[in-house]
């Protein structure tokens, strides 16, 4: 069974970290399957159960994630949530009033984060019962570390030679994987797994340094290539430097600091538990092979990756902090029990305050502040109560251990951990599915390494029998856990297989011939995965296009239901309550979606245009305005659209916000209409605004192109002059005024604008030789 668990560990990271749902049924199936499996053995008496630390307290936080999930009644969501209750008021209830919901906001993502916490657990709880004596713990560690090199090397060798592939043969990498390396979408993902591993590697290298002693060199170096203890050590020592060289190389600045820190704990426990000059050299020399290592890649991209963090005025140019800033206003409604774990990104829309350009912010990028938003106190007091049961009873084992063995096993153990501690800092490792089955495994072998007896006997573990009731208890709970997976990841994968003919069908091309296949298609999904709000949404939509409101009025409130946060949800709804003359109930749900996906320009946007249909001038300027902040750049489609509502031109002033391009845009209108003089004074009037946006050059080239059009170059130089005023840092600015200035024939001042545009801006071959023509003709 010990093999069949380092197998499922092993394909873990290689079926894309687990992160498909796929690779989810497959893999964690495996693991809960291998559970039934030990149970079984257990209630055979084939197996010896041990009691394992921290179970009670992991059984609890797992039963408080279920009661996540359970259906309450609107007074006792009152009690536990008030803001839930308060979301559900304005939201889901109007629809379908009194309705029992669950405290988790999205019952689908929360069980199915659930299975995957579940699976977790039971790779600790089977590694602490599988890997129950020193032969067992040796073999572990001999694969993983193995595992772990030959992993490294193949991820080093598919960044120096990729094609675009996965592995060179397998799927293509998607769209949006523009950091990928081995076989994670995600390079911090798969630093993070390496991180956790490495002092588990170098620990292993340092068990199997020979111990012998020699006289002088000769014999050390004669002895090194004919003494069979050399070889495992020096295989073992290589793959830990590939690890850790591949964690530099995979351009994780999160991952490479967190591998600077566990090896610097590794170091500082070594020396805690008694310090070998010999060993000490041996890391030394372990360091300064990974500097050479990592030299041999370069270490340029790396300084690179790092400067990004600042901007060229030394601001830092990361968004994290925001969601964290962000999330903290999350805690401070949902203190109690979180919004249910998983279900970050259907509540960050409704705080967040960051620009993403379109990007959906799925996860907070830190385990802490996740799992906090996630689970609220209990949740929190929950898991830290279980670890720390789990690692003081791992310390006390330790402390009572000579053998070196187990003091370095432990050390690797507690540095690997200390490594994803830090890591989780400024990431989400611990969300992908394969890390978290490592992260598992990690504990398991810290428990191990700390409780299994160095010599050979009847016993060969410190930790206590589980006593005879185990197996009988054990079997029930693995089928529950098995069923109950497959019921749900199986529906999952199911519902996927269903709604393939329907997935990225646009409505307005829908035939009437096709649309029945779409509708049955889309119910046959919603029946295997009824908790997936896109299913029953996909089926009211459909039920719209064929005039039934009252049947898609019925499929939209089974999507809220699934998902009462969702603000397309909300808003769709709304529009479909409207029509059928709820206005007083679609207006408190258009509210609400805008509410809960502020950032979403097409919550404003519609809900703008609604208010304007019911007369509602003053609420629909506002709303428009907010949208147009949102979506600058469709100013023109706003304009169009405004116009033929029937606003008046200082009513579309009203509308604009104070943004240089859309007041640009707005310019550009006025030019078409022959009304110059009101135009350009829009263009002033965007031009007090450019001054103090970072991207503002864009708007003194676009009024100084304006000009530039009507063969005032005199104008467009003095546009162009007064943005070097305010931004004397930017090369096309000076570009810009080289070329108004040959139009003006200012031979001198164009010269010595490119030449400042040059030295801004070294590689502009056009300004370069345009600098040579007016060398030239002195």
């Amino acid at each position: 069974m010990l093999n069949t668990l380092l197998t499922i560990l092993i394909i873990a990271p290689l079926a894309y970290g687990t992160t498909g749902s796929w690779a989810q049924l497959w893999v964690q199936g495996a693991v809960f399957g291998l559970l039934l499996v030990w149970a079984l053995a257990v209630a055979r008496g084939r197996r010896r159960a041990y009691r394992v630390p921290g179970t009670r307290l992991l059984l609890a936080l797992g039963i408080f994630l279920l009661l996540q999930c359970l259906p309450l009644s609107p007074g006792m969501l009152k009690i536990l949530s008030p803001v839930t209750w308060w979301h559900y008021s304005e939201g889901v209830w109007l629809s379908a009033p009194g309705s029992w919901l669950p405290l988790s906001i999205n019952p689908r993502a929360s069980l199915l984060e659930i299975f995957q916490l579940f699976s977790g657990m039971a790779v600790y709880f089977l590694a602490v019962q599988l890997i129950d004596s020193r032969a067992a713990l040796r073999r572990t560690l001999t694969v993983v570390v193995c595992f772990a090199g030959l992993y490294a090397l193949l991820a080093i060798f598919y960044s120096l030679f990729p094609n675009g592939r996965i592995l060179w043969v397998l799927h293509l990498w998607p769209p949006g994987a523009a950091q990928q390396f081995g076989t994670y979408v995600n390079g911090n993902h798969y630093a993070g797994l390496m991180g956790m591993l490495l002092p588990l590697c170098v620990a292993w290298f340092l068990v199997h340094k020979p111990h012998t002693s020699y006289s002088n060199w000769r014999a050390q170096l004669v002895d090194f290539f004919s003494d069979p203890q050399a070889s495992p050590h020096l295989l073992f020592g290589m793959g830990a430097l590939l690890v850790a060289v591949s964690i530099f190389i995979s351009g994780s600045r999160g991952g490479i600091l967190s591998c600077c820190g566990a090896l610097l704990l590794f170091g500082l426990l070594l020396a805690l538990r008694g310090f070998d000059r010999r060993r000490g050299v041996l890391l030394a020399v372990f360091f300064a092979l990974l500097l050479g290592g990592v030299g041999i890649f370069g270490w340029e991209p790396i300084f690179a990756d790092f400067a990004r963090l600042r901007a060229a005025d030394g601001s830092l140019q990361e968004q994290r902090p925001d969601y964290w800033r962000d999330s903290g206003q999350m805690l401070t409604d949902y203190p109690l029990a979180g919004t249910g774990i998983g279900t970050f990104v259907d509540a960050y829309r409704g705080y967040q305050t960051v620009p993403t350009a379109g990007r959906v912010v799925d996860h907070a990028h830190n385990d802490y502040v996740e799992w906090a938003t996630d689970t609220g106190l209990v949740g929190s007091l929950l898991l830290t109560a279980a670890l720390l049961t789990i690692l003081l009873t791992a310390w006390r084992q330790l402390a009572r251990r000579r053998t070196l063995m187990s003091n370095d096993l432990g050390i690797g153990c507690l540095a690997g951990l200390g490594s994803i501690a830090l890591h989780s800092l400024t990431d989400f490792n611990l969300r992908i599915g394969a890390n978290l089955l490592w992260f598992a495994l990690l504990w398991g072998l810290l428990i191990a390494a700390a409780a299994t007896r160095s010599r050979a006997g009847r016993v060969t573990s410190d930790l206590p029998p589980a006593g005879g009731a185990a197996g009988r208890v054990a079997v029930p709970s693995a089928v529950l856990l098995l069923l109950g997976f497959l019921l749900l990841q199986g529906g999952v994968c199911g519902g996927l297989l269903a709604f393939a003919p329907v997935e990225g069908v646009s409505l307005r091309t829908v035939g009437e011939r096709q649309l029945p296949v779409l509708l049955a298609a889309s119910r046959l999904a919603a029946s295997r995965d009824p908790l997936q709000a896109d299913y029953h949404f996909a089926v009211g939509n459909l039920l719209r296009v064929e005039d039934d409101r009252p049947g898609a009025l019925a499929a939209y409130t089974a999507a809220l239901r699934c998902r009462p946060l969702d603000g397309e949800l909300l808003q769709q709804t709304g529009l479909l309550l409207a029509e059928l003359g709820r206005d007083t109930e679609a207006e408190r749900l258009l509210l609400q979606s805008v509410d809960l996906d502020r950032r979403a320009a097409e919550r404003w946007r519609v809900l703008g245009n609604w208010q304007l249909r019911q007369q509602q001038r003053e609420q629909g300027v506002v709303s428009l305005r907010r949208a147009l902040v949102l979506e600058p750049r469709r100013t023109r489609q706003y304009l169009t659209m405004l116009i033929l509502a029937g606003l008046s031109d200082r009513d579309l002033r009203d509308v604009l916000p104070a943004l240089s391009g859309p007041w640009i845009d707005y310019g550009d209108y006025l030019v078409e209409r022959g009304m110059t003089a009101a135009a350009e004074q829009a263009y002033r009037h965007a031009l007090a605004l450019a001054g103090s946006e970072k991207s503002g050059a864009v708007a003194y080239h676009r009024v100084a192109r304006y000009y530039a059009r009507r063969k005032e170059w005199a104008l467009a130089l003095q546009v162009i002059t007064e943005g070097l005023e305010k931004r004397d840092g930017d090369a096309s600015l000076y570009r810009a005024a080289g070329i108004y200035d040959l139009r003006s024939g200012l031979d001198f001042q164009a010269r010595e604008a490119f030449q400042q545009a040059l030295r801004l801006n070294p590689r502009d071959s056009w300004v370069r030789k345009q600098l040579q023509v007016l060398n030239s003709g002195r």
